[in-house]
């Protein structure tokens, strides 16, 4: 059996789904994140926090992530990550400006 070694290009996709809604948003953040294959590739887990241009024009804001979905195809890597706003004061308790 022989092994070969496939380089995977990904895609970074995040969307906005708010606290009382059952699917998230259609839009996806203004920045286009694409990683093209060798480059280190940082993800965001469940439960971590993330500064994106999302869901107000040219506003970074501040979310948590809720859940990632990986879709393989073509030597790509789609990877959705859903993200929720913070409750008041949490992002307080994340960072100090």
């Amino acid at each position: 059996m022989v092994s070969r070694l496939v380089i995977v290009k990904y895609t970074l996709q995040y969307q906005h789904k708010g606290p009382l809604d059952l699917r998230p948003e259609d839009y996806a953040q203004q920045d286009d994140l694409t990683i093209e294959e060798g480059e280190p590739v940082l993800m965001p887990s469940v439960g971590d926090y993330v500064a994106l241009k999302l869901t107000q024009a040219n506003k970074l804001n501040a979310y948590k992530v809720v859940s990632r979905l990986f879709g393989y195809s073509g030597g790509w890597c789609h990877i959705n990550i859903v993200v929720t706003d913070l409750e008041d004061g949490e992002y307080a308790g994340v960072l100090k400006e």
